[in-house]
């Protein structure tokens, strides 16, 4: 089977489908998508990699009183795709292509460039967030892209290269409205930062920025290398950040214009170097003075969730890889070739933190061992399947004890795996699981959980956290058929609705749902 389409070029347009099926009707808003999915060939010279697409935004407005879902898909028109398409090639260097020297600098301007926030891509294609009172879309640079979640319509340019020089995509915004994001600055020695920026209203970008706090700092434990960061973990009263052994070698990143490289190829995989999970206080700042270690290295994009437990323990659930390898599978000539071979696949693993007086005692085999000043950590794995990514869960039970979180295969559904072609509900107490599952041609986007409204008339409990809806995106590869969104219970995965389309669904990366 070809998989091609999942990685063609996509286009803008308008269309609309009839929900097929009994979608509750307080079901209303917009989900919108963003990612690497939008436009990867060009008239002179292709992208390599496929975080390199130039960003598409997808919106699915629903409409109850229609019964219609009204799809939207504009590119966004950040100044990397602008120029790329100006040019018939890409001109900013992006996360796997690098671009050409320009010529109008001299050395010395090279050499800075590389590290010059200014300098960085704005193209925007991680995520969609809600900062301050704008709608921002986001990578992996200081960059950020202001957008109108209704038209999709691209604004201005918000540069935070005055805080920092990068920060991620997936930033965490905490049930007051407040939003914090893992950050880095290099100039004055390599260094991390956690940035809040208080809920506001406001939609002045300069008055956001000014509101913006450094609420703790780290130094790198490696005084060339910095930890390649895509999230970190909020609970209530604690912020944890992993340093991982896949590193970018600052060297390299100085030089990288001038010999023609990407930040990709700035990356190294230090094994012998095991993560180390930073503990911080949100209401101080300051790390704990505890070191906790992993027992072995591994590579990690997308934390699930973190929360203290009754026991005076800090559990981190994540999605873990032995290596990186997963990431060099992503050149498009593999993935077009159909020769995406992963050697090896994710797997939900809960690490447990013993705070002053913790047990792991209640995590299966989750253990800490303690040899000196330091804490050994070795995970348990939550269910024995491997093969899946981009988690989502219950928004009202981010950074608080859960059970529930929601998986999909991505891009290992090419691999026909357990998660392949499915969204999958696990239970993180038991291992349990429970999915929706599509033909092998069919492949879920990031799944998004909208919880059904509190009414004091029903007596709803809040530990009903399954009670909600499941909705994704799903791109049929097969070229008669049609693309669609899907309406699931959350409580039985059961589907409740769909939604077809004349027009193509581009295979998306991460989501947001806004209420109208």
């Amino acid at each position: 089977m070809s998989y091609s389409k999942l990685f063609e070029n996509a286009t803008e347009g308008d269309s609309s489908g009839p929900i097929v099926g009994h979608l509750p009707e307080w079901v209303q808003g917009t989900l919108i998508y963003n990612g690497p999915v939008g436009q990867w060939e060009f008239e002179k010279e292709n992208a390599r990699h496929w975080f390199d697409g130039m960003a598409i935004l997808q919106s699915f407005q629903i409409d109850q009183s229609k019964k219609l879902v009204f799809l939207k898909k504009r590119f966004l028109q950040s100044d990397a795709y602008q120029k790329a398409k100006a040019n018939g090639k890409l001109i900013i260097t992006e996360y796997g292509t690098p671009s050409a020297s320009d010529p109008d600098k001299n050395v010395m301007s090279r050499l800075v460039s590389s590290i010059i926030p200014g300098e960085m891509t704005d193209n925007c294609a991680c995520s969609i967030y809600k900062l301050g009172g704008l709608y921002v879309a986001a990578t992996e640079t200081s960059l950020l892209r202001i957008v109108d979640p209704v038209s999709l319509a691209t604004g201005d340019k918000i540069d935070m290269s005055s805080l920092v020089n990068i920060a991620s995509g997936r930033p965490i915004t905490d049930h007051n409205g407040d939003v914090y994001n893992i950050s880095g600055t290099f100039l004055t020695g390599i260094k991390y930062h956690i940035l809040k920026f208080p809920a506001s209203d406001s939609q002045n970008p300069k008055e956001i920025l000014s509101s913006a706090q450094t609420v703790a700092t780290l130094p790198s434990r490696m005084k060339t290398y910095f930890s390649y960061y895509h999230s970190f973990g909020m609970s209530e009263n604690y912020f944890v950040f992993i340093e991982q052994p896949w590193v970018a070698n600052s060297m390299k990143l100085i030089s990288s214009k001038i010999k023609g490289i990407s930040f990709f190829n700035c990356l190294e995989w230090m094994p012998e170097e095991c993560n180390q999970f930073h503990v911080i206080e949100r209401s101080t700042g300051n790390r704990l003075d505890l070191t906790f270690k992993s027992r072995k290295p591994f590579f990690f994009l997308n934390h699930i969730n973190t929360f203290e437990d009754d026991c005076g323990n800090l559990v981190v659930d994540l999605l873990t890889y032995d290596s990186p390898d997963i990431l060099h599978q992503m050149s498009l000539e593999k993935l077009k070739s159909g020769k995406f071979e992963i050697k090896d696949e994710s797997r939900i693993q809960r690490y447990v933190l013993p705070l002053a007086g913790g047990s792991t005692s209640n995590y299966g085999t989750a253990l800490a061992s303690q040899e000196g000043d330091i804490t050994w950590l070795t995970p348990h794995a939550v269910v024995p399947e491997t093969g899946c990514e981009h988690p989502s869960l219950n928004p009202q039970v981010r950074g608080r004890k859960y059970k529930f979180a929601y998986v999909i295969g991505w891009i290992n559904s090419v691999n026909r795996g357990f998660f392949a072609n499915a969204i999958t509900k696990v239970n993180m107490d038991t291992g349990e699981s429970t999915s929706w599952k599509e033909e092998e041609f069919c492949h879920p986007a990031e799944a998004m959980f909208l919880p059904r409204p509190v009414s004091s008339e029903e007596g709803r409990s809040t530990s009903d956290e399954d009670d909600g809806i499941i909705m994704a995106s799903v791109t049929d590869v097969r070229a008669d058929h049609k693309d669609f969104v899907v309406f699931l219970d959350a409580r039985n995965m059961s589907e409740v609705a769909r939604c077809k389309f004349d027009d193509t669904i581009a295979f998306a990366s991460h989501a947001s749902f806004y209420k109208n």
